[in-house]
């Protein structure tokens, strides 16, 4: 994973899909839907370890993931399935989110992102500025078997009981997790912060409410 430059804009890929939220739902706090009946705890996926080697071995085409056919010479075959049925899942995470029309799509290097539509500013030699470096944006970012969520500065001094983010459920005790992890409290944070998790944290639609992120940071 790479940490966003305050230089780019913060692109990120949010995906449309959810048993929560309507497809088109822009970010915004609801109320806490009933997720203590599937998100208690995360599913059995591919380890930290594994998805970090499985990297190496996961390529962009277009704007769809793929596992290189190297793979089959380097991982079991229950490891093997373990990474397609990441990368698949990725990929449909990335179709739906295509159909999202608040949604902007940029592929770029070995990310596809979306983030959600909002002004641009130019400077004097027309080089685009972002206006959202110290609110931060909201957004899910997906990188071959990991992905990063990105929670702006009113997002966090709005939340409730959690918040939509173009179809995918944040629930609280994962915001409160990115929040004690970077050292800040909702209302005072100085700006937008990011996590970055396993992409098997996102759990019908909804972070698992035991999803630990591995790295944080301010946008």
């Amino acid at each position: 994973m790479y940490r966003p430059k305050k230089s780019t804009l913060l692109a990120v890929l949010t995906t449309a899909a959810t048993v929560f939220v309507p497809a088109n739902a822009s970010a915004e706090t609801v109320t806490d839907p009933d997720v203590s009946s599937q998100n208690n705890e995360s599913p059995s996926s591919v380890s930290s370890g594994l998805a970090e080697k499985a990297d190496s071995y996961v390529s962009l085409r277009g704007d769809q993931f793929s596992v290189d056919s190297e793979a089959e010479s380097v991982f079991s075959q229950k490891d093997l399935q373990e990474i397609e049925n990441e990368v698949k899942a990725q990929n449909k995470m990335i179709n739906e989110a295509k159909a999202d029309s608040n949604l902007e799509m940029k592929v770029a290097g070995d990310s596809v992102t979306f983030w959600e539509k909002g002004p641009k500013i130019s400077s004097s030699d027309n080089d685009d500025i972002d206006p959202y470096f110290q609110e931060g944006r909201n957004g899910i970012e997906f990188h071959g078997t990991t992905v990063r969520v990105l929670l702006s500065k009113t997002t966090i001094n709005r939340v409730g009981a959690g918040v939509a983010i173009g179809g995918i459920w944040v629930p609280e005790p994962v915001i409160s997790k990115i929040l004690a992890t970077v050292g800040v409290i909702a209302g005072v944070a100085p700006g937008g912060v990011y996590a970055d998790y396993g992409i098997s944290s996102i759990v019908f639609g909804a972070f698992a409410l035991t999803a630990v992120p591995k790295r944080v940071g301010f946008q």
